[in-house]
């Protein structure tokens, strides 16, 4: 059963829209690690994380966009939280 699971898909979804037009924003690459998305409270941006439990990657874009987002920090031994403030990246 474990070797079946499949990573958990994040879709942007428009209310009142057909679910057929949701937009895939990310996923982790295995089903043992975890992928999220959320815009900043205090700015213009939208923040990705993809990582396991003890490492990630965080990715940044415009909000409202579909730009490629980018790297901002990543690592394979150390987990960073993000947030931004007034323009300012915090982690």
């Amino acid at each position: 059963m474990i070797d079946s699971q499949v990573p958990v898909k994040t879709y942007l979804h428009k209310l009142g829209e057909d679910q057929s037009k949701d937009i895939f924003l990310i996923a982790p690459k295995d089903a043992k690690d975890v992928a999220g998305v959320w815009d900043a409270e205090d700015d213009d941006v939208t923040l990705f994380t993809e990582g396991d439990f003890y490492s990630n990657t965080l990715k940044i874009r415009k909000a409202g966009t579909m730009d490629e987002p980018k790297v901002i920090y990543s690592s394979d031994k150390f987990r960073a939280d993000v947030f931004v403030k007034n323009g300012k990246i915090y982690y």
